[in-house]
């Protein structure tokens, strides 16, 4: 089995040029590897671009067919990894909105920093996944597409979201009785607390949002994984709980990190993920993916 990450980044302006970095990876769960690329297309001679039914950045697009309907691909050339995949969903029954339609606010102390997000879990996945010069057929899988974006290039919301500042803990969860979990904890700068948020749907399509400070928690366990190539240390547990949920979470396998420093100056971890635990008083089982962001080393608190 595999997990993937393709992520399209609209980046700052340089002279009417647009920069467009990628991040790709593909987990290979079997041999527990984790294989990355990345790069940094530039508008300038079409080498990237963000048109209304497309997306691309060198050797990497993603083509919307209809709305529910994607094919993305992923060939880079320098890599020992690729991609090929067609994704489908019901748009009426699985696009999930977040926040207060779409407005996302991130931090209840200051409400100026806020996303406009929404996401499409259960996105049937069929094509190609290439490791080396082994190539497999994808003939059923379950993917998961956010789409979020902040203010305008060079404002003020825009850099607090993605500076060097700011960090988070996000996960994304879906569940085999067809509910779906979107969290994330959120700090405005380094050193400061938690601020846990969310949106639930469950099997019903019920969806909860959880705005209110309390309503959700988002604790990370004491396992912990040191990075050899950068040295940063990411929580390997987490517990996710509300008045619905008590959940425990643990990745396919623990080196998952992405080093993306040379494209978006930021390493985190992003990985497969197995969820466990109740949803509403029935046993649940989940599968997903995890993302850390601002673990810094030296500046870890209570996870030596």
């Amino acid at each position: 089995m595999f997990g993937y990450e393709l992520s399209f980044f609209r980046a700052s302006r340089i002279e009417g040029d647009e920069i467009f970095p990628v991040h790709f990876a593909i987990s290979d769960f079997k041999n527990k590897e984790h294989h990355t690329s990345e790069t940094i297309g530039r508008t300038i001679g079409g080498l990237a671009g963000y048109a209304k039914k497309k997306i691309w950045s060198g050797d990497f697009s993603i083509q919307i067919i209809g709305k529910d309907k994607f094919h993305i691909k992923a060939n880079p050339r320098s890599s020992i990894i690729s991609l090929d995949l067609q994704l489908s969903g019901d748009f009426g029954k699985r696009l999930l909105i977040n926040g207060d339609s779409g407005y996302s606010v991130k931090s209840r102390n200051n409400p100026s920093i806020y996303s406009y997000y929404y996401s499409f879990p259960g996105l049937n996945s069929k094509g190609k996944i290439k490791i080396r010069d082994s190539e497999f057929e994808i003939t059923g899988g379950n993917s998961w597409m956010d789409h979020e974006w902040s203010g305008k290039i060079g404002s003020e919301n825009y850099s607090s979201l993605s500076g060097n500042e700011s960090s988070w803990d996000w996960v994304c969860l879906s569940f085999e009785d067809g509910s779906d979990l979107m969290a994330f904890n959120f700090r405005e700068k380094r050193g400061s607390v938690s601020e846990s948020s969310g949106t639930f749907r469950d099997s019903k399509g019920k969806i909860k949002l959880y705005k209110i400070a309390g309503e959700l928690l988002i604790d990370p366990g004491d396992r912990v994984f040191r990075s050899t190539e950068t040295g940063i240390k990411y929580p390997m547990e987490w517990k996710i709980r509300s008045k619905d949920l008590n959940l425990h979470i643990l990745p396919v396998f623990d080196n998952q990190e992405f080093n993306g420093r040379k494209t978006t100056g930021q390493a985190y971890w992003e990985g497969s993920v197995i969820a466990t635990g109740m949803i509403e008083g029935k046993k649940a089982l989940g599968t997903g993916y995890l993302e850390l962001k601002g673990y810094k080393p030296a500046k870890i608190l209570n996870f030596n």
